[in-house]
C-alpha cells in the first residue's frame, strides 16, 4: 500500500493528532506494514495484568 499523508485543517484538531501524524510517518518509511486496534475488552489477558 503506497501511503501519502494529506493534511488538512481538520486533522489538527483531532486530540490525537500528534500520535496519529507519528504513526503516518513510520508508515510513510516503505515497510511493509499491518496496523491493528484491539480492544482492551477483547484482549482481557493484557487487560488483567495491566490493572
Amino acid at each position: 500500500m503506497l501511503f501519502q499523508d494529506r493534511s488538512t485543517d481538520r486533522d489538527y484538531l483531532h486530540k490525537h493528532y500528534d500520535v496519529i501524524r507519528r504513526i503516518k510517518c513510520i508508515i510513510a518509511r516503505g515497510w511493509i506494514v499491518d496496523v491493528s486496534h484491539i480492544p482492551r475488552e477483547m484482549n482481557s489477558v493484557v487487560h488483567t495484568l495491566t490493572n
